[in-house]
């Protein structure tokens, strides 16, 4: 069957939607694959409380995922042992597994593309389950991608369904050790092409890109600060939360204007630790967190403490394309952290 995509916006629920809205899944053996550990327990504890009566459900990793639901089924008669060898110069060697056959866990993407494995581990996953939901799966990319891409297509023609969960602005922001999914925002201008062009064309993937658009945590007016000055389409009903200041020009700098901020916000969200290493602002250190690392949190008022090319950017209205894709991504992930107001700042080292 044709794969279900849906682009699902910060904030818009989309744990809650993919484990307790989908009322096709009544009766239905769904197996739920996200890419963290922290995410398999965030699911785990949404189908506590799901009110779907599944037939069976299940949640893994996406690592454990390939593991045991494509390589071990073929390949664990061959293995003494479950063990995982991680070697990084893996890549260059011919074998699947070292001398103590523990596989290389660096290739395991690899092994389950080979041919006949991946045959079996299909028939299997036809047979035991009717539905993948794949969660976060714009964090899939180099040879897991080319797996995934695989089972879309291989999955076309047969019983069993994929829905694939995630949102491309908040690809790899956690995430700074693996290949990126996109270099540059223009690859993602128009969000639907790019998904066809990279996930199958429109006889593979349906997308959905109306029922998680709106942003249950983000205030009306910081959505529209996102969708006008990011280029990101984001919706929100809520009234209470905006970004400040209003204009652009009156960017808090100075030492005395930031410090009231940081003293009455509840987390301060820095790109990197090397932003606020000014003795002068070492009080606030426990109170700060990488805009990436933030990711999936929720806080009341924030203060997002900018980058000089973001706050160029801003202040003097140039095209935010100029910026990496990465740089965006994490961005949007700090605007979209607060229930409440969004403060931007930018200390000077010299004010």
């Amino acid at each position: 069957m044709k794969t279900k995509v849906f682009i699902a916006r910060a904030g818009s629920g989309k744990s809650t939607y993919a484990t307790q809205n989908c009322s096709e899944f009544k009766n239905k053996k769904v197996l739920y694959i996200t890419y963290t550990q922290t995410n398999v327990q965030v699911l785990r504890k949404k189908l506590r409380i799901s009110p779907i009566l599944f037939r069976f459900q299940k949640v893994m990793s996406w690592f454990d995922f390939i593991l045991k639901e494509m390589i071990y089924p073929t390949l664990g008669s061959n293995l003494s042992t479950r063990k995982i060898d991680w070697d990084r110069n893996a890549w260059h060697y011919s074998n699947w597994m070292n001398e103590r056959k523990e596989l290389y866990g660096y290739k395991c993407s690899k092994i389950a593309l080979n041919e006949s494995i991946f045959k079996i581990a299909l028939r299997r996953l036809n047979k035991f389950y009717d539905y993948l939901v794949i969660d976060e799966f714009q964090d899939i990319t180099g040879e897991d991608l080319i797996l995934l891409k695989k089972l879309i297509n291989a999955t076309l023609n047969l019983r069993i369904q994929i829905y694939m969960f995630g949102d491309l602005y908040q690809a790899n922001v956690q995430h700074s050790n693996t290949i990126s999914l996109f270099k540059n925002t223009i690859q993602i201008a128009n969000e639907e092409e790019y998904l066809y062009r990279t996930y199958g064309s429109s006889d593979m993937i349906i997308i959905n890109k109306h029922d998680l658009l709106t942003s249950h945590r983000i205030g009306r007016k910081t959505a529209d600060f996102i969708s006008q000055r990011l280029n990101i389409e984001i919706h929100s009903e809520k009234e209470m939360g905006q970004v400040l200041p209003e204009n652009m020009d009156n960017i808090p700098q100075k030492y005395d204007e930031v410090i009231p901020i940081f003293n009455n916000v509840s987390k301060i969200l820095v790109y990197n630790s090397k932003v606020l290493e000014s003795v002068k602002y070492q009080q606030y250190r426990d109170k700060t967190v990488n805009w990436g690392v933030s990711k999936g949190e929720t806080y009341e008022d924030i203060a997002v403490v900018l980058t000089k090319k973001i706050f160029e950017i801003l202040t003097k209205t140039e095209d935010i394309s100029a910026l990496k894709a990465q740089t965006l991504n994490k961005f949007y992930v700090a605007l979209t952290r607060a229930s409440g107001n969004v403060y931007l700042v930018y200390p000077s080292k010299d004010k």
